[in-house]
């Protein structure tokens, strides 16, 4: 059967045909689907909850060599209502990036160097909708065991992701987002020994 790549079969569809291009597993358990990706040394893992709301989650855990974090989202009404009564921002440098999102972490130096990367900018700029950051304390807990240094690199959308096209490009988007994060030295290259 051809690899149609459509959502016209529902995401479920899409995911496994991800993971057929990207030499992943599908697995699907208890209303949770997940594909596995290899990205050596890590892991990728999609989820998918589909109790109720649809909710994915894209989840890249890493050995981590400092304990930046991070989080960026698109701007809308509510960020900005809230900015008003302090809500964090910061301005990376670049007026169309600036304007369109919303962007939070704890060393300012660090984010602004970890978008001064065209080339991710640009990839953040193509979503329809993005939330993506760096989780540290307990993030992970409903995973199982933790070892201890590993931090996540995590997407989520209120939605199924139910486009080929956008999935590859999520998972381009975690690969130039971990370059970034090894060349500045808050992320290790080793194997983090943990998947989701």
């Amino acid at each position: 059967m051809p690899n149609l790549r459509s959502s016209v079969y529902g995401w479920k569809s899409v995911w496994m045909d991800l993971a057929d291009e990207a030499k992943g597993d599908f697995l699907e358990e208890n209303n949770v689907a997940r594909v596995r990706v290899p990205m050596t040394p890590w892991t990728v893992t999609f989820e998918m909850h589909s109790k109720g709301k649809n909710h994915s989650k894209i989840l890249l855990p890493f050995e981590a060599k400092t304990d930046f974090e991070f989080e960026i989202y698109n701007r809308n009404w509510v960020a900005d209502a809230q900015k008003k009564f302090g809500l964090q921002d910061i301005i990376v440098g670049y007026e169309d990036f600036d304007r369109d999102f919303i962007i939070k972490g704890n060393d300012e130096s660090k984010v602004k160097k970890l978008y001064s990367s065209e080339t991710l900018r640009e990839m953040i700029q193509l979503q329809k909708a993005v939330r993506l950051g760096i989780q540290t304390k307990g993030a992970l807990k409903q995973y199982g065991q933790v070892p201890p240094g590993i931090h996540v690199l995590a997407f989520e959308e209120d939605d199924a992701i139910n486009s080929f096209d956008r999935l590859i490009s999520l998972l381009e988007l975690f690969r130039a987002s971990m370059t970034q994060l090894c060349e500045m030295g808050v992320a290790s290259t080793a194997d983090p020994r943990f998947q989701i």
